[in-house]
């Protein structure tokens, strides 16, 4: 039995107000900070795109923030990269975010993508099983977990194709809707 997810919630949140980053690509990335959540990668291909224009959050807590830390400050990211501590409110930055990355190892149920669908959200996934049983290439791009290349590629990908992303967003937004609590419950 898959996690619900309460999509009123979740668009209610969202579509408040919020702030444009300008020319700015946002990037969100939310779940604990422990190796199987896998932030390394993402801040490894980060590393490997023009960062002029990106601005990446990271909302998490966990064993591994001083570290993720310092693979920041060690590739010079710490003016594009901000790890913050989780906030139960992160939902109201869907509308603002271009896309959210999740690069796990595996999952459980993945809450923060079934979330981020609601949301309307781009999506950039790990192609692990968990992410794969939920969305398919209409509605989001995958990268194999260890290959900072392809996910640079992926979120580049997002970023010059706002058009093609905003589409697998509401493709991803419809198959969300199965996953309501409703849905679930029955």
């Amino acid at each position: 039995i898959s996690n619900a997810v309460d999509i009123n919630a979740v668009r209610k949140a969202s579509l408040l107000k919020h702030t444009k980053m300008g020319k700015n690509t946002y990037i969100l990335s939310v779940g604990r900070l422990s190796h199987e959540k896998n932030h390394k990668i993402l801040i490894e291909a980060i590393s490997r795109l023009d960062t002029s224009l990106i601005k990446l959050d990271i909302f998490g807590e966990g064993s591994l923030h001083d570290e993720l830390q310092d693979l920041i400050y060690g590739k010079k990211l710490e003016n594009i990269i901000t790890i913050k501590p989780y906030n139960k409110d992160w939902w109201k930055l869907l509308k603002k975010a271009d896309m959210l990355v999740s690069m796990s190892y595996f999952e459980g149920s993945p809450n923060v993508v079934l979330e981020s669908m609601a949301g309307k959200c781009p999506l950039v996934l790990s192609s692990i099983n968990e992410h794969i049983e939920l969305l398919d290439d209409r509605s989001a791009l995958f990268s194999p977990p260890n290959d900072a290349k392809s996910l640079s590629i992926a979120i580049k990908n997002v970023i010059d194709n706002k058009a093609d992303a905003k589409e697998r967003s509401e493709f991803a937004f419809n198959v969300s809707q199965k996953f309501n609590i409703w849905n679930t419950a029955d």
